[in-house]
């Protein structure tokens, strides 16, 4: 290694090295995919997905031994080391037992008696230098060549033992505080929900209730006046519409198409005596969705709000895409909400509510719409409804499709709501925000906590590796001696894989037969990611003639897109 090349002084008897000088560096690959013969079998076969945490002792996938004969694949032994070097570059995982790894992986062979357990926490350690060193636009990828440049120290062997004692020591009294503070949260889940059913129920405003028995609006009265006023809002505004087309009706016909809400059906909720029942038919006066066209988006403009937007009870600004003026005021009235209707997610993760406060945004498929444009109930008190065990179970009963759940705004309406006293509902409100307040504040502390403990961790690697954790011995064996013998090592390692590979046959090993793109994706039963249609196709080694390929078959294809890559397939 070169000299001058050293962030930080090492104690005496440490010494700079890298990753070439330390271990030997195995790359991996992937069966080809179509072939079933190759899948499905005993042998582990690691991807990035697999290495998050310290040890791998199993695989999301499998592979045969046919597979291992028939591709690039190579298997890492129990204690060998494997690293990410494409995607999320650094990630690292001790192996447990025999696993084979695809190209996106590296395996580290140990020498010198190091402890795998010290390397993965100085691998970990070091985990900025593997990122700085990675190159790449859309997905980061680390070369074996700048891999086997990256320094490291090396503390004496004996010293190695300690710090690894002395770091697992402190990171079991984090990991216990981290598993506290996650159940604590789990709790205080629990706890909204609870709070949540007492509300709705009746349980959590019962002695309230029994001091204030008398009120100006009555849950009866509330459900007629919320009808009357329904229709009224219909009628004024097929009224503007006739006015807007400079249209006078002769007669009042044209109100018998007024759409009568659907009658309450069934009574699935406990409520109080005093209470009464409605449904979202009846106090709403429209539940539809977004657009479904495709919109252009600009850098500035009209806000489309998504389903990623609604969280936490809010609607987040954050991360929007902007559509132009001109295309917004395109959209039709069901496509923009108004102040005090409530959106809610219908697609993919369902169920998430939030009130509209301000307007000018458009909202697309994902989200349904409340219009409560005539209600006089408490809006808020609708929301919390939206939240409850009671309604969230409901939305995951009722959901359709198979892969990807819908919420049906047609089954939406008839769903029961509890209508106590308006009151009542301000009472219940009031509750809810004073208790979810004291609960957000305390989960706010727990993140702060868990945030702290990731830092603290960070803070002992980085002791531990400057050596400044634990006090050094003077007597430990210097870490230059520890590097002559890994060398030794490795250099007889290498060796006698040299040898073994002369004892192998000489009839070389039948590989499968390279195909073309569009060969490997007719026999494929799933998407493949684009590195290894790559690798397993004709175009190995020439990514120009892969892109010509991909140009040419590119209308036959479907592109999905999975975290950072991309996965292709046949249209069907």
């Amino acid at each position: 290694m070169e000299k001058g090349k050293e962030t930080y002084k090492l104690p005496e008897g440490w010494i700079w090295t890298n990753v070439s000088d330390l271990f030997v560096i195995i790359g991996g690959g992937t069966p080809t995919k179509g072939n079933s013969r190759y899948w499905g079998g005993k042998i582990n076969w690691a991807s990035v997905k697999d290495v998050k945490s310290q040890f791998i002792t199993t695989t999301i996938d499998k592979i045969t031994k046919e597979g291992v004969e028939n591709s690039n694949t190579k298997i890492a032994e129990t204690g060998d080391i494997i690293l990410v070097t494409r995607i999320s570059p650094g990630q690292v995982s001790i192996v447990k037992t025999q696993t084979a790894i695809n190209q996106d992986l590296k395996i580290l062979k140990l020498f010198g008696d190091m402890n795998p357990s010290f390397v993965y926490h100085l691998l970990k350690s070091q985990n900025q230098q593997f990122i700085e060193a990675s190159s790449g636009t859309t997905v980061k990828g680390l070369k074996v060549s700048d891999l086997a440049k990256i320094e490291l120290p090396l503390p004496p062997l004996q010293e190695q033992q300690r710090i690894v004692s002395k770091i697992e020591s402190l990171f079991s009294e984090l990991d216990e505080a981290e598993k506290g503070l996650y159940k604590a949260k789990k709790q205080l889940e629990v706890y909204r929900q609870v709070l949540l059913k007492s509300a709705f129920e009746g349980e959590m405003t019962k002695n309230w209730r029994k001091k204030h028995s008398s009120f100006k609006h009555l849950p009866q009265d509330l459900i007629e006046k919320d009808l009357i006023s329904r229709r009224s809002y219909w009628i004024k505004r097929k009224e503007m519409e006739f006015e807007e087309k400079g249209k006078q009706p002769k007669t009042l016909d044209w109100q018998k198409k007024y759409p009568i809400p659907i009658p309450l059906t069934e009574e699935k909720i406990i409520i109080p005596k005093e209470w009464e029942r409605t449904n979202w038919s009846q106090i709403s006066n429209w539940i539809t969705y977004g657009f479904t066209k495709t919109m252009p988006h600009e850098k500035t403009g009209n806000p489309i709000i998504t389903g990623k937007n609604v969280i936490h009870n809010k609607i987040s600004f954050e991360q929007v895409h902007f559509t132009s003026e001109d295309a917004f005021n395109s959209l039709s009235e069901k496509d923009i909400p108004k102040c005090g209707d409530i959106l809610i997610t219908k697609d993919g993760t369902l169920g998430r509510a939030a009130i509209v406060e301000e307007e000018m945004f458009c909202i697309n498929q994902s989200i349904a719409v409340i219009w409560l444009r005539s209600t006089i109930m408490n809006k808020q008190f609708l929301l919390y409804y939206i939240q409850t065990p009671f309604v969230q179970s409901w939305i995951k009963e009722n959901a359709k499709g198979s892969t990807i759940k819908h919420l049906s705004v047609s089954d939406f309406p008839r769903l029961e709501i509890p209508i106590p006293s308006l009151e009542e509902q301000s009472k219940i409100v009031e509750e809810l925000e004073l208790q979810f307040t004291l609960i957000e504040n305390l989960e706010k502390t727990i993140e702060r906590s868990l945030k702290d403990i990731v830092i603290f961790k960070h803070s002992i690697l980085k002791k531990a590796f400057e050596g400044t954790l634990i006090v050094q011995v003077s007597t430990d064996e210097p870490a230059n001696l520890l590097l002559q013998k890994i060398r030794i090592e490795k250099s007889e390692y290498l060796k006698a894989q040299i040898e073994l590979d002369k004892l192998k046959p000489k009839k070389k090993r039948q590989m499968d037969k390279k195909k073309t793109v569009l060969e490997i994706l007719k026999e494929s039963k799933e998407p493949i990611s684009t590195q290894e249609l790559w690798t397993n196709s004709i175009h190995e080694g020439d990514i120009e003639s892969f892109y010509s390929e991909i140009k040419e078959i590119f209308d036959q294809l479907d592109e999905i897109k999975e975290s950072t890559e991309s996965l292709l397939s046949l249209k069907k």
